[in-house]
């Protein structure tokens, strides 16, 4: 018996905590201040079309969205599209700290 194995490419980034970003993870933008809530996105391999690249299923921004979140502000994976597929059905505002820490070691072994 096998299980289903599906890949998933690596972008070459870390999150905020130095966890690896992989196509299919499903990420929240770092908010400047405490009480923003941040916006939760998808990471996605040429979504557009126009450029092959990694970029954030739904960002609307003038540039490329992982890169711009990643470099600028900041970035944590919460999750990931096979396992937490619900994370996304508000993508507006869902705070990482409401998931917890278990399904960051789930996903990546080990504590945040």
């Amino acid at each position: 018996m096998y299980k289903e194995v599906i890949f998933e490419q690596y972008t070459g980034l870390k999150d905020k905590n130095g966890v690896e970003i992989y196509e299919g993870d499903i990420v929240a933008e770092i908010t400047q201040f405490d009480d923003d809530e941040p916006d939760v996105y998808e990471v996605v391999y040429n979504e557009t079309g126009d450029y092959p690249a990694f970029d954030l299923k739904g960002w609307t921004g003038e540039v490329n969205g992982i890169s711009e979140l990643s470099l600028n502000y900041g970035i944590e994976v919460i999750g990931n599209i096979h396992e937490n597929a619900d994370l996304l059905d508000d993508t507006d505002r869902l705070s990482p700290d409401e998931i917890g820490n278990d399904i960051h070691e789930f996903l990546h072994g080990g504590d945040k």
